[in-house]
């Protein structure tokens, strides 16, 4: 998934060492933008480090109920000094004290989404957590800011492995209609 020029020359099986990661990160209600500028913060502060923040995009939303308003999203990769599961349980707290109840229809406008993209070279699949996210290669709004960032990170999906770019053009190339509902927004706004 990871070039092995790209994991800080650790040692292969080093489980103390931190490991690459990616989120996808997603908002619609209130202040989406800052509200994404708060989760990064609060990912830097549970350990999430060596940040790079992809652009932010303006997206309509996929699979929501109607009148759901857009969508802000953005990625961001850094390095994790803990278990995937550690980093979901991260993520999880911070939704909830962003303002996303626990409970939630995956349907509806949130305050804040984040979703664990990649796990270094890591293929899990557990009853709370699959990385890569199952998703990642059929969603242009996640595709696009994670290829700005990490578009040389290699994914796997169905025995074909490309990378993040060859996922993104695939899919602007298999569904033109996806690429006008995913808009450059700004680079790191407020």
């Amino acid at each position: 998934m990871i070039p092995r020029h790209a994991r800080q020359n650790r040692p292969e099986n080093s489980r103390n060492s931190p490991m690459n990661a990616a989120i996808g990160l997603g908002a619609n209600r209130e202040k989406p933008k800052q509200t994404i500028l708060k989760a990064v913060d609060k990912l830097r502060q549970s350990g999430f480090a060596d940040i790079r923040l992809s652009s932010f995009y303006l997206t309509e939303p996929e699979d929501c109920r109607p009148g759901t308003p857009d969508f802000v999203n953005a990625a961001v990769v850094g390095l994790w000094p803990a278990s995937p599961e550690e980093l979901l349980a991260a993520c999880r707290k911070i939704e909830r004290e962003l303002g996303r109840p626990a409970e939630h229809a995956k349907d509806e406008a949130r305050t804040i989404d984040l979703d664990i993209l990649m796990f270094d070279d890591q293929y899990l699949h557990t009853e709370s957590l699959r990385v890569p996210h199952p998703l990642l290669t059929e969603r242009l709004f996640v595709l696009t800011p994670l290829s700005e960032i990490a578009g040389d990170w290699i994914v796997g999906k169905n025995g074909i492995k490309k990378s993040v770019k060859e996922w993104k053009k695939t899919l602007k190339t298999n569904n033109p209609d996806a690429v006008g509902k995913v808009r450059f927004l700004c680079t790191v706004c407020g």
